[in-house]
């Protein structure tokens, strides 16, 4: 994450102020263009290096402003986040949001909440990778996440249990979407754009995945 050096806000007005480090050497993402190979291994490293800092730290105090995650059995309540046994702050957007180099900084989060870490992975490929993209490269790129995420600190997370968190994860950024699109603006260009690729993209994730029958098995 970018350093803040100042932060204040007005609750009465909402106004707001923020002076963070310069990014502007940064190459911002774009989910209309492609992301690359090599830049998902290059933001799926420091996401796990980010989740394995927080593994296990439960009931945090200063977490506690945070939405709290619900239940599996009430996925599809009006406010559903994928619960999980082990909870850290997730950001629910494109974590392809700005790329140095070798170096990932996370920016923009308006959707925080307390969840599974790898529904962050799972927003990553969603929002970030083409159809044939994410098919292609998904499997190793978990591993790469869950090979990171264990040499970092997060252990007694088998592969397996990863992978079905993963599918899973799909979930929320689905529902995200689908109150997003809801409110888009299709008379623009560039609305109908987003929302055809955003459609395309989860579209094939639920058939991938089979998440009606995730849906049916609860």
């Amino acid at each position: 994450m970018p350093r803040c050096y100042f932060f204040d806000s007005d609750h009465l007005t909402g106004d707001s102020a923020i002076l963070m480090e310069d990014l502007s050497k940064g190459r911002l993402g774009n989910s209309f263009a492609r992301m690359s190979k090599t830049d998902a291994e290059t933001a799926a490293r420091p996401l796990a290096v980010f989740h394995a800092k927080w593994w296990g730290r439960t009931n945090l105090e200063r977490a506690r402003w945070l939405p709290a995650t619900i239940d599996r059995a009430a996925i599809q309540a009006e406010r559903f986040i994928p619960s999980g046994r082990t909870y850290l702050e997730k950001h629910g957007e494109q974590v392809d949001d700005e790329f140095r180099g070798s170096h990932v900084t996370l920016i923009d989060w308006p959707s925080a909440a307390r969840a599974k870490g790898v529904t962050d992975f799972s927003c990553l490929t969603i929002h970030g990778l083409t159809v044939n993209m994410r098919r292609t490269i998904e499997t190793n790129l978990l591993r790469l996440y869950h090979n990171t995420l264990g040499s970092e600190g997060g252990t007694g997370y088998s592969i397996e249990q990863c992978q079905a968190d993963y599918r899973s994860g799909f979930l929320y950024p689905f529902y995200f979407k689908v109150m997003v699109l809801a409110f888009m603006d299709l008379n623009d260009e560039e609305g109908r754009i987003m929302a055809h690729m955003q459609i395309e993209r989860i579209s094939a994730a639920i058939r991938d995945h089979n998440l009606v029958g995730l849906l049916r098995a609860i």
